[in-house]
C-alpha cells in the first residue's frame, strides 16, 4: 500500500466516484450527496491553484482507495493581512487496512508548509488526544449549546435511526447491540407515523416591528456584512470572492441550499443577519442555523427568528431546526434558552493549529474566532 497526495488535475470522474463509494461506507450518506460536498469542497474553491493539496488517498496493491484525509484550502484575514488556511475533513480508512500506513496518512494533513493554519473541526472524544499530539489547540472548553426544535417527527425518528446507526459503528459489545436496536425501533416507527406537509403558511416576512429580507448575491449582502467587522480578530476571510463561494455560490446552494436572510425594523433600520441551511441526516433533513450576527438583539427578534425557521421547517418537512452556534453571546444564548425547550449540551470540538510567526506581537490562538461556515463544520 501507499499514500498519495490529491492535487486538481486528479479530481477526475473516475476518481471522484470511487472516492464517493469509500466515503459512503465510512460515513453511511450517499455518493451523490459526497459528490456535491466535492464540488462545494473543490470544485468551486477560490483558493485552489494547482499546486493546492486536497488530501490524501491510501492505495492498496490493486490501485483502490482504501483510505482518504481531506484538505479543504480556505482564507482567512485580520486586519488587513490574509492568511492561507485548510481545513481537515473526513477521515476514513477501512478496517482492514488500518495500521503504520492509515496513521501516517492522519499526520500528513498539518505538514502542509503552505499554509500558516489547519483546522480540524468534527474530531470526536476518542481522536482527541491525537489532534493534541499534532499540535492543535482546542480553542474552548467551553461545551457548546444545541437546541432542537421538532417540526415532523416521523422524520425526526428517522434522523434517529441515521444516528443510531452511525453510532453503533463506532463502538462494541453492549453499546452496538443497544444502537443497532435503536436504529431498527426508530426506523420502523418512522415509516409508520404519517407524514404531513405544511401548507398555506408563508414566512413572517413583517412581524411585531421586524421584517425579513432574503439576500441574494454578495454585492448587495458586503455592505451589511462590513458592520460586523471588529478589529484585531482572525476569522474567515470576508471579501466578494470568499462571500460568493461559502454564502451564494451553486455549489453551495446545490448542496445546503443556503440562505442569508437580513433583519431590519419596520422602519427600515438594520438591525442584523442570520444564515441557515437545509443539512442532510440520512434520508432527512433539517434546517440548521448557521450564523446569527446581529446589532441590535431582543426577545422578540429572537421569537420571530425562530417562527421563521419553524415556518421553512415545517413546509419543506424537515425533521427539526437546529441551533448550535460556536459563538453566540451570552444574551443569544440565554434568549435561545428561554425561548427552547429541548437543549443539548456537547463537547466543543474545534482544534486549529498556527504556523510559527504567523502574526507578529500576537498569539495566535487568542484571537481566531471559529466559525460554523467553515466548510467541513457540522457535516459528519
Amino acid at each position: 500500500m501507499e499514500i498519495k497526495k490529491i492535487y486538481l488535475a486528479d479530481l477526475t470522474v473516475p476518481f471522484l466516484d470511487e472516492l464517493s463509494i469509500h466515503l459512503e461506507e465510512g460515513f453511511y450518506d450517499s455518493a451523490i450527496l459526497w459528490k456535491k460536498r466535492f464540488d462545494y469542497w473543490w470544485g468551486s474553491n477560490p483558493y485552489i491553484q494547482a499546486d493546492s493539496i486536497l488530501g490524501w488517498v491510501l492505495i492498496d496493491d490493486n490501485e483502490n482507495i482504501v483510505g482518504f484525509h481531506g484538505s479543504i484550502p480556505i482564507g482567512a484575514q485580520y486586519n488587513n493581512k490574509r492568511l492561507l488556511g485548510a481545513g481537515g475533513t473526513s477521515y476514513y480508512v477501512k478496517p482492514n487496512a488500518r495500521g503504520r500506513l492509515s496513521t501516517i496518512l492522519l499526520l500528513e494533513f498539518p505538514r502542509q508548509k503552505d499554509r500558516d493554519f489547519t483546522t480540524l473541526t468534527t474530531v470526536n472524544s476518542h481522536a482527541r488526544k491525537a489532534a493534541c499530539a499534532m499540535g492543535y489547540t482546542l480553542l474552548s472548553e467551553k461545551p457548546i449549546n444545541n437546541y432542537v426544535i421538532i417540526t415532523s417527527l416521523a422524520s425526526f425518528m428517522g434522523v434517529g435511526a441515521y444516528m443510531s446507526k452511525h453510532f453503533a459503528d463506532a463502538n462494541l459489545g453492549w453499546k452496538k447491540t443497544l444502537f443497532n436496536t435503536i436504529s431498527r425501533v426508530a426506523g420502523l416507527i418512522s415509516n409508520i407515523l404519517p407524514s404531513h406537509t405544511q401548507e398555506g403558511e408563508t414566512h413572517p416576512i413583517s412581524i411585531n416591528g421586524y421584517s425579513f429580507q432574503n439576500c441574494k448575491s454578495a454585492c448587495s449582502f458586503l455592505d451589511y456584512l462590513s458592520r460586523h467587522r471588529k478589529e484585531s480578530i482572525i476569522e474567515l476571510s470576508k471579501d466578494e470572492i470568499s462571500v460568493d463561494w461559502m454564502y451564494f455560490s451553486p455549489a453551495v446552494q446545490n448542496l445546503l441550499s443556503r440562505k442569508i436572510i437580513l433583519i431590519f425594523t419596520e422602519s427600515g433600520e438594520y438591525c442584523g443577519y442570520f444564515v441557515y441551511d437545509k443539512q442532510h441526516a440520512g434520508n432527512a433533513t433539517t434546517i440548521r442555523l448557521r450564523e446569527l450576527q446581529l446589532l441590535k438583539c431582543d426577545e422578540q427578534l429572537i421569537k420571530q427568528l425562530i417562527k421563521y425557521l419553524k415556518v421553512e421547517a415545517k413546509r419543506d418537512e424537515c425533521a427539526a431546526v437546529y441551533i448550535g452556534l460556536q459563538n453566540a453571546t451570552d444574551e443569544i444564548d440565554s434568549l435561545l434558552h428561554k425561548n427552547i425547550k429541548l437543549c443539548l449540551k456537547t463537547e466543543n470540538r474545534y482544534f486549529v493549529k498556527f504556523r510559527k510567526g504567523v502574526i507578529q506581537g500576537r498569539n495566535p490562538y487568542d484571537i481566531f474566532v471559529p466559525s460554523d461556515l467553515d466548510p467541513d463544520v457540522g457535516f459528519i
